[in-house]
């Protein structure tokens, strides 16, 4: 497991040093803290607020019904960091990479795209990916809609232009199968689970080449993709090589969601 980075460190006051009558910015210097052995990763949360003329071109994760399909514009851009992941908390280690900002062009080409979509009505639900990775975030939105999901991960695993997964060497030719087999099945939990920047959008199926044309006008068209659509079977399924690899039950997930 690699080491944790010293980011913050849980500070405990020594002894209380502070007379509440005093002004806040006099505190600071007369805390004493000690160190502990826990870590802990700043998380900056910014409220803004704003005035809407019409409250009705607000978006939401909630899921519409009829013929539609869901596209994740990742401004990861495919690394799938895992650093800092709830997934890599739940597997007992911490990482060696934490998801970044590495194009700032990005995150404001998929705001215009964003609003570009939304003026036009092609978005019928919205949310970002971040804490839990796509995976949340899907359930999330179908949680809101009641609505199960069928996702396909096809294109998110790949690697490179695909072709290097089919000539690709691990070990004993004799475990090639189960060795490929493997490092697809990281990818896909990588996929799954990282918490890089980007976002969930859902569509009208009959809309979605003219969305995709607006997203490659800003320059996204690359790190966007089909990932799959709602059903009617109230199903949160994900589906590799024409295979099902998960499914369970929309209650079901929504009420361990709900105790967390």
């Amino acid at each position: 497991m690699a080491q944790m980075p010293p980011v913050v460190r849980l500070m405990r006051v020594q002894k209380p040093l502070i007379d509440p009558n005093e002004h806040f910015d006099r505190w600071l210097p007369r805390l004493r803290f000690i160190f502990t052995r826990w870590f802990f990763v700043l998380t900056l949360i910014v409220s803004a607020f704003a005035t809407l003329v019409d409250v009705r071109g607000t978006l939401t994760p909630q899921l519409q019904p009829g013929d539609t399909t869901l596209i994740l514009v990742d401004l990861g851009a495919g690394r799938m960091r895992l650093g800092g992941s709830m997934l890599a908390q739940v597997r007992g280690a911490f990482g060696d990479e934490v998801p970044d900002l590495d194009d700032p062009q990005r995150l404001k080409s998929l705001v215009a795209a964003i609003n570009t979509l939304r003026v036009s009505g092609q978005l019928l639900a919205y949310h970002d990916r971040s804490d839990g990775g796509l995976w949340a975030t899907v359930c999330e939105m179908a949680f809101a809609g009641h609505r199960g999901v069928s996702l396909n991960v096809d294109l998110l695993v790949t690697e490179s232009d695909g072709i290097a997964d089919s000539r690709a060497e691990y070990g004993d030719s004799k475990n090639w199968a189960s060795q490929v087999g493997e490092r697809r099945n990281e990818r896909t939990l990588a996929a799954l689970f990282n918490e890089e920047l980007g976002a969930v959008i859902q569509v009208r199926t009959a809309d979605r080449d003219a969305v995709m044309a607006v997203l490659r006008t800003h320059g996204l068209s690359k790190h966007s993709h089909t990932i799959g659509k709602p059903n009617d079977r109230g199903i949160v399924e994900v589906w590799r090589d024409a295979k099902t690899v998960f499914s369970a039950n929309l209650r079901d997930l929504q009420q361990a969601w709900d105790e967390v």
